[in-house]
């Protein structure tokens, strides 16, 4: 955001929303994709590839399961957790659907955003 002020010339004192600036932005440069929904979708990309190939190591890594238990406290995020998160789906039911690459590309796009931001621009 403060890149795109200083692009535009807008002081924080000027009170504008970010809201605002993004919108002129859009208006003059046309629509763009913010870095949170870009390595969102990456990662959801990159979770599909990785299912496509089995016997790879980032396959086993990915889908493989360590013994023993975590600490207390609050559980740690995880790449399986943030794909079910985004899809809506069940982990299962997401690598059924990345084997069909075509479907896979479509779930990706349809994906939840972070931030109620939709994938180009603002909601």
């Amino acid at each position: 955001m403060r890149c795109f002020r200083r692009i535009l010339g807008v002081s924080y004192r000027d009170h504008r929303t970010n809201t605002s600036v993004i919108q002129e932005v859009t208006e003059k440069a046309g629509s763009f994709e913010r870095l949170l929904e870009k390595a969102r979708r990456r990662k959801l990309q990159w979770f599909g590839h990785v299912t496509r190939r089995p016997g790879t190591l980032a396959h086993s890594i990915m889908h493989g399961s360590v013994e023993g238990t975590r600490k207390r406290g609050r559980p740690k995020t995880n790449w399986l957790g943030d794909i079910q998160r985004w899809t809506g789906k069940k982990i299962t039911e997401c690598i059924r659907l990345a084997d069909d690459r075509a479907g896979w590309k479509r779930e990706v796009n349809a994906a939840k955003c972070p931030n109620g931001f939709t994938t180009m621009g603002v909601t």
